[in-house]
């Protein structure tokens, strides 16, 4: 027999995802530009604080030409705008504390926190993108680790 938290929890996860669909169908978005991916996601990030890993390389309208267009990882259009860009400067490998620096629309905050940073032990970049077409907000990220850097877009 399964612990009842995990009948409970499972509740509260359709719950939430029902909340998230409903919200996302009353802003205008196509049902079937909605991923359930993603609805899992946004519903377990604001329901239950939880974060699920994701994400993938980013893809482009053309790779091979001189100007390839970023294409939203939901829908595939191409008209993403930035929302939110934070990068994060760690003051040594592995330092607490930083240089954090945050441009939300026309505001500018720095500060030494390096919360959120999608590097765990180096500097790192991520921006929030929003698409008109399927109103998702995206996060591309930028991260060090042994000398690589990767990059996600489409995670959390």
């Amino acid at each position: 027999m399964e612990p009842r938290f995990n009948i409970i929890l499972d509740d509260e996860i359709e719950q939430l995802i029902r909340k998230v669909m409903v919200r996302r169908l009353e802003s205008g978005v196509p049902a079937t530009l909605i991923n359930k991916s993603v609805l899992m996601r946004e519903a377990l990030r604001e329901g239950l604080g939880i974060q699920l890993a994701g994400g993938h390389a980013p893809k482009f309208n053309s790779p091979a030409s001189f100007d390839p267009v970023l294409l939203c990882p939901i829908c595939g259009e191409t008209n993403l705008h930035h929302r939110k860009v934070e990068v994060f400067g760690r003051q040594q490998e592995d330092s607490q504390s930083g240089v954090h620096v945050v441009l939300d629309g026309a505001t500018a905050k720095i500060d030494s926190s390096m919360s959120g940073n999608p590097s765990g032990r180096r500097d790192g970049v991520a921006i929030m993108f929003w698409c008109e077409h399927c109103d998702n907000e995206t996060l591309l990220t930028l991260s060090q680790h042994k000398g690589s850097t990767y990059v996600n877009f489409g995670g959390e």
